[in-house]
């Protein structure tokens, strides 16, 4: 009796995961996969869309084989010709070729405005947790408008977020190659992404990619000088921490990855002078004291002197 009520539970559930795809079939099924024939972007889109049904279902159908196992193998196989069906309907749905049609004026901004609601519901998502949320939300923008950059980039948070690289990386690559965009911040979600596959040296390219576009987002300098460190670069690490200083000089997340990068590199008066930097502006920082014990067994001698980076008042 337990058997078969654990049984009927995991059917059920299967079942209501099989509603909620077939529901959203529909939606998948309008986005126009033949729009930009050329660069072939469809494939991606209809990839995306792909990987996110096929995950879903298969999680739900492992969930369903170990809850099944003691039962008939009939009964299995069952399942798994409906699990199949269900694929290949899914398949049928991304082949399917749909005609856009011109918009009136009219609609054109009833559309836009959708797609700016369903963006500003994806980044709130994200902020919020919400990764399934925005991933949903993110797909219903690409089937209203299969060039939009923005989505695409939330769903490459997603997957990175999911620390689901391979997609992740198709996704950003997909943006710059097929899109043809040059945004800093997507090379350096490139480099995230190469960071979280152990693939340093190209990281710090993609990094380095991303300050070339924007020479002033200080976060960027702080991800390569992370990167350098981790490479064992210590003086590159140091000087990429110092330009992201000179750019925000009161950020206290900055100048405590100074204080560090300093430390690392056995700059002990750059360290001492950064150190009280971030006392003035962060008094509550818990490592002041930390650091400061580090930078009393630093040897004294340095053949650079810090130059003097006054404090930006606000």
């Amino acid at each position: 009796m337990v058997d078969l009520a654990v049984s009927l539970l995991a059917l059920a559930s299967f079942v209501g995961v099989v509603t909620i795809v077939a529901r959203r079939f529909p939606t998948l099924a309008a986005i126009d996969t033949t729009s930009i024939p050329v660069e072939r972007q469809g494939k991606l889109k209809t990839r995306l869309i792909e990987q996110r049904l096929k995950r879903k279902v298969e999680l739900a159908l492992r969930a369903l084989l170990a809850a099944l196992r003691p039962m008939s193998h009939a009964f299995t196989s069952f399942l798994r010709q409906r699990y199949e069906r269900l694929l290949a309907l899914e398949r049928q749905y991304r082949t399917r070729v749909t005609t856009p049609t011109a918009l009136s004026p009219e609609e054109r901004e009833k559309k836009d405005f959708e797609i700016d609601r369903l963006l500003t519901a994806a980044h709130s998502a994200l902020d919020r947790g919400a990764i399934e949320e925005a991933e949903r939300d993110a797909i219903d923008v690409i089937a209203k408008d299969p060039r939009n950059v923005r989505a695409y980039r939330v769903l490459a948070s997603v997957y990175l977020e999911n620390k689901d690289y391979e997609h992740a990386r198709e996704t950003l690559e997909f943006i710059i190659q097929r899109l043809h965009v040059e945004d800093d911040e997507v090379y350096a979600e490139l480099g995230q992404v190469d960071s979280g596959e152990g693939k340093l040296e190209e990281a710090k390219r993609d990094l380095e990619k991303s300050i070339a576009v924007n020479s002033q987002a200080a976060e960027h300098f702080l991800d390569l000088c992370r990167v350098n460190l981790a490479l064992g670069d210590t003086a590159s690490a140091f000087e990429s921490c110092k330009r992201a200083v000179e750019i925000e000089p009161n950020n206290p997340k900055f100048l405590d990855a100074l204080v560090e990068t300093s430390i690392v590199s056995g700059k002990r008066e750059w360290a001492s002078e950064t150190l009280e930097k971030l006392r003035a502006v962060n008094p509550e920082n818990q490592k002041l004291e930390e650091f400061q014990a580090r930078i009393a067994n630093l040897p004294k001698k340095q053949n650079v002197r810090p130059r003097s980076h006054k404090l930006v008042r606000s």
